[in-house]
This record gives structure tokens, C-alpha cells and sequence, in this order.
């Protein structure tokens, strides 16, 4: 669903310093799983994929905000009320 638009986004957010290097950050903290005690595949695998989450992640949000100026505070608004009461309610489940 959001592959469609990560080319957009990426063409706005390539000259962006904080975008380098967070993209360094997560590059190093997924190559890192290389160096590990114990190394394996599967721990590298994992650590690449939740870079490229976390990017994604980023990529979309930086492009909702500069698509819909007038609309990203009422999402933003609207998704940290449902993760407060999803938490309100896993925590409750828990215990």
C-alpha cells in the first residue's frame, strides 16, 4: 500500500539533513547485527527489516505532513488518542 508513493517521497526528502542521517542511524543500527555476538542471518535479516519499517514509517509521515499541512495535527491528534486507549486496553488484558 504505501510502496506506490516511497519514490515521491524519497525525491522530496533526499536533500534533507535530518533525513540523511536518521538514514544513517538506522543503517548502522541494522548492520550492527553483522558484528554481534552471535552473528547470525536471521538476526540481520530482522534488524534490516525493522530499518526499513522505521523508514517507511518516517517517508510516509513526512509526506502526509507536507501533502495535507492543514490535516496532519488532526491526525496526529486522532492516532496518539488511539494508541493511548490500544495501550489502555493491551495493559488492561495484561494484568
Amino acid at each position: 500500500m504505501a510502496i506506490p508513493i516511497l519514490p515521491e517521497s524519497l525525491r522530496q526528502l533526499k536533500n534533507d539533513t535530518l533525513f540523511r542521517l536518521l538514514a544513517l542511524y538506522i543503517a548502522y543500527m541494522a548492520f550492527s547485527a553483522i558484528w554481534s555476538e552471535p552473528f547470525s542471518l536471521r538476526g540481520l535479516r530482522k534488524s534490516i527489516m525493522e530499518g526499513l519499517y522505521v523508514s517507511a514509517f518516517i517517508i510516509i509521515t513526512a509526506l502526509l505532513c507536507s501533502t495535507y499541512p492543514a490535516r496532519f495535527e488532526r491526525l496526529l491528534r486522532t492516532l496518539c488518542l488511539v494508541a493511548g486507549i490500544m495501550a489502555i486496553v493491551t495493559f488492561g488484558a495484561s494484568y
